[in-house]
Formats: structure tokens, C-alpha cells, sequence
């Protein structure tokens, strides 16, 4: 798991790491975000406070704040969908989290924007 930026998150969020490796298959590339739900949304500042955390702490943190992982893109599965259109690749991403991602997991589908041309 890494940031956009090519920055590794694996040691901050242990609990989407586990949530991961719990998937078969076990190939597979998403595009998405990371987000840490609160009692009024979300906070950006709990994500952030989460990648300057030491170790002792982090395991109180995941259990007690746990982050969420929302997946909009399939990048890759079996085989490169780089150059697919969005819709499949949409397509593909829904069939992904119907067959592989439990329902009590703390990955989620988000809801797709725009499926067709942007103006």
C-alpha cells in the first residue's frame, strides 16, 4: 500500500494491511483512498497523526480509530487493465468486491462518478 507520491503507508494502517492479505486473489492493484470515519465524517487530521505514530501506539490506534480503505479503480488484476476503458474496469472492480471482500471488511466500493465521456 502506498501514496500517490510512491510513499509506503503499510506500517500505519496494519488493519487495511490485514484486510487485504485476507483477499484471494491475491494479485491485484486498486486505486483509492484512505479515509478515517468519525462521529461527524471524516478526519484527514487522524490520517495524518496515524503515519507519525509509533509502534507501541499503533495497534491501540487501529483498534480504537480504525481507518477504511474506499476503492474507486481496478488498475490491474490477472492482467493489466491500464488501457480498458473506465466502464470496464468499473465493471471489474464490482465483480471483485462481490466475489473476494467480505461484507464485515474495512475495504468498501465507492460510488462511481462519472461512467460515461467527461465533458
Amino acid at each position: 500500500m502506498q501514496s500517490r507520491t510512491g510513499k509506503s503507508l503499510t506500517s500505519a494502517f496494519p488493519e487495511i494491511v490485514a484486510a487485504f492479505r485476507a483477499l484471494s486473489p491475491k494479485r491485484f492493484v486498486l486505486d483509492g483512498e484512505l479515509a478515517m470515519p468519525t462521529e461527524n465524517g471524516f478526519s484527514f487530521d487522524g490520517l495524518v497523526n496515524r503515519l507519525r505514530i509509533g509502534s507501541a501506539r499503533l495497534a491501540l490506534e487501529a483498534r480504537d480509530s480504525p481507518a477504511m480503505y474506499i476503492a474507486f479503480d481496478m488498475l490491474a488484476n490477472s492482467e493489466n487493465l491500464l488501457g480498458s476503458s473506465f466502464r470496464l474496469r468499473r465493471k471489474t472492480l464490482e465483480r471483485f468486491f462481490e466475489n473476494s471482500v467480505p461484507r464485515s471488511s474495512s475495504l468498501y466500493l465507492g460510488v462511481a462518478l462519472c461512467m460515461g465521456k467527461v465533458p
